[in-house]
């Protein structure tokens, strides 16, 4: 694979070896500039020296012509052949420099000149000691030697003077020149820099950005969106490709968030729907209730819709509770063994007057034997109700039902079938998933939230069986079909369930805590008319005072109080008045936490609000628990 490190080895590689050259360039210019630089040195040194030399020379010779009439011979002879030894030794490394043709000619002119006189000098050393006319041609002779010494001199220092001129002007011409190559290059190695960073802005840094982008795109929900790059074989190729995996992720859970907020936004409509349903006739049977002119029959049937309506308000609660509780996985099975087809009997028998009604013929077939199974009847109950309810709800008039249930490799498999509305294929799949409906034209008329095959299909699923949705298409009817496991040996004796002990059968002092009045008030009427002697507090501390000045023998709490929790004024009760005193909750908080938390707190029973009054009187009559306990033991 090509990384991202391979891409930017070139570039890096190309940007160090245009430093490396830069480098060598500069030290090899460096040291031209030394070589240059000491070899003018070195000229100018000997050109120095020379012109020193030439000197002595010239004050030994004036010294030893002033001398010549008293000492003729002796130091200065020495000195003078030590000047001429030098000015030599000079002349060969004047040679040696880079000086036009015409200055060797010079020098070659003057040292012949110099050896003339050097000759000469000879000459009068020995014509010194006689004098005479000789020693003055000498001496004449040599005077003009050393003016034409001289004048060579001269042609010669004008060379020297120019020559010293061109190195002053040709070392400031390499100087320049070596600024300009070092800022040229300076340029070249910035230029190449700014290349090498576009390319590496172009494989690395482009990419990125470009996921930034689309980063801020889908954070504005501005989705789907995609980045480029996916084909690319190195890390950004790899980063690019999860990115689209995300974002694909992203789009599709936004999409199942989109239909669940629809999905939502209609349930609100449809629980709206139906508590407004029952409310209104609700109102209407207490307006006449209440009106002076109303007939016992009236007020009768107003009675009968009243305690339909709740019952309908009841069931649309409860099962709101069973699907939170099959969501969370808090639903509790009570199993025994129990014969699927009597409990299917008699709940078809339960709905008959329900289908009758809508003038719906239903048809039971079971098996010709019993099936056994490990289940809860209340809940194999509930879930054949669910689907005769459902049958019913999308039958129309003069329709027929069918429950079929039969035995098949091990399991029970019941059939409700119905010559109702039918369902189209792309909804079968979706049939038991919560407040989904075939015909909501229909529903809405029928009633219903879409809750009642989502619980069928929880309760069948917790009991380890199946459901299924058949449907040829719409106008066409449905078939429901579940299957629950059997049970191996068939049935068991089971015992009797021990009676309850019988609870006190006078009337008993009991106490009402709930901070809503109503629902206090309206208790309260119903145990005084049930006989009970009923005490009212609406809020925690007010409670623990009643308690202690009236001693009750029940105590029916609400949860959620004012002042201190009912879980408080459990635990404050049952440490003064010990096991002796029956604690009841009566909450609208009843899933099984909330039991469990009840019964930690102290309480012995637990009724989920809005209880029936059957319940509450069964509960008024039952021993505390910890008096149970005693007789048991």
């Amino acid at each position: 694979m090509v990384t991202v490190g391979r891409r930017l080895l070139v570039p890096t590689t190309l940007l160090a070896a245009v430093a490396c050259a830069a480098l060598a360039y500069a030290a090899w210019s460096s040291a031209q500039q030394a070589r240059t630089l000491e070899r003018d040195a070195r000229a100018v040194r000997t050109a120095i020296s020379l012109a020193f030399a030439l000197g002595d020379a010239t004050h030994e010779e004036e010294r030893w012509f002033l001398t010549l009439p008293r000492s003729p011979g002796g130091v200065q002879e020495t000195r003078l052949d030590e000047a001429g030894a030098r000015i030599a030794g000079l002349m060969r490394e004047i040679e040696a420099l880079p000086l036009p043709a015409r200055v060797g000619d010079v020098w070659r002119e003057y040292v012949e000149v110099r050896a003339a006189q050097d000759a000469l000098g000879a000459e009068i050393r020995r014509a010194a000691p006689g004098g005479g006319p000789a020693l003055e041609r000498a001496l004449e002779r040599w005077g003009l030697m050393s003016f034409r010494s001289e004048a060579l001199l001269k042609d010669v220092s004008g060379y020297y003077l120019r020559f010293l001129d061109r190195i002053v002007v040709e070392l400031q011409a390499r100087r320049a020149r070596a600024l300009w190559i070092s800022a040229a290059t300076v340029v070249v190695g910035l230029l190449a820099a700014a290349a090498l960073s576009l390319l590496a802005a172009r494989a690395v840094v482009r990419p990125l950005e470009d996921i930034a982008r689309t980063a801020e795109r889908i954070a504005e929900t501005s989705l789907p969106a995609e980045v480029a790059g996916a084909e690319r074989p190195d890390e950004i190729g790899t980063l690019s490709r999860a990115f689209n995996r995300m974002t694909g992720r992203l789009v599709s859970a936004n999409a199942r968030l989109t239909e669940i907020d629809r999905r939502k936004d209609e349930f609100l409509g449809m629980l709206s729907h139906e508590l407004r349903n029952p409310l209104a006739p609700i109102r209407s049977a207490l307006h006449l209730l209440s009106h002076p002119a109303a007939s016992p029959a009236q007020g009768r049937r107003a009675l009968q819709v009243i305690a339909r309506q709740v019952d309908h308000l009841t069931r649309i609660v409860d099962d709101l509770l069973d699907v939170t509780r099959i969501a969370r996985g808090k639903i509790e099975l009570r199993r025994e063994r129990i014969d699927l087809s009597e409990v299917i009997a008699r709940t078809a028998e339960d709905y008959r007057d329900l289908l009758d009604d809508r003038r719906i013929a239903l048809e039971v077939e079971l098996s010709a034997g019993p099936l056994w199974a490990d289940a809860d009847p209340t809940r194999v109950a509930q879930v054949v109700g669910n689907l005769l309810s459902n049958a019913a709800k999308f039958t129309p008039p003069g329709g027929r039902v069918t429950v079929r249930a039969a035995a098949r490799e091990g399991r029970a498999v019941i059939r409700v079938i119905d010559t109702g509305v039918g369902m189209p294929p792309e909804l079968l799949g979706r049939i038991f998933e919560p407040f989904v409906q075939a015909d909501r034209s229909l529903a809405r008329s029928a009633g219903g939230l879409g809750l009642g095959l989502s619980l069928v299909k929880g309760i069948v699923e917790l009991h380890g069986g199946a459901v299924e949705a058949r449907s040829a298409g719409p106008g066409t009817g449905s078939e429901l079909v579940i299957e629950l496991p059997l049970a191996a040996g068939g049935a068991e004796p089971l015992l009797a369930p021990p009676a309850a002990p019988a609870g006190a059968a006078g009337p008993r002092r009991v106490l009402v805590v709930d901070d809503n009045v109503d629902a206090a008030e309206t208790l309260a009427e119903l145990l005084r008319h049930a006989g009970h002697e009923v005490a009212i507090a609406h809020d925690g501390p007010g409670a623990l005072a009643a308690a202690r000045a009236g001693a009750p023998d029940v105590v029916l709490c609400d949860i959620g109080l004012p002042g201190m929790s009912g879980y408080d004024v459990a635990r404050a009760l049952r440490r003064e008045r010990g096991p002796g005193l029956l604690l009841v909750a009566i909450s609208g908080y009843a899933l099984p936490e909330d039991v469990h938390a009840a019964h930690e707190a102290g309480f012995d029973r637990h009724l989920a609000k809005p209880p029936r009054p059957d319940e509450v009187e069964r509960a008024v009559a039952s021993p505390p628990a910890g008096i149970r306990a005693g007789a048991g033991g």
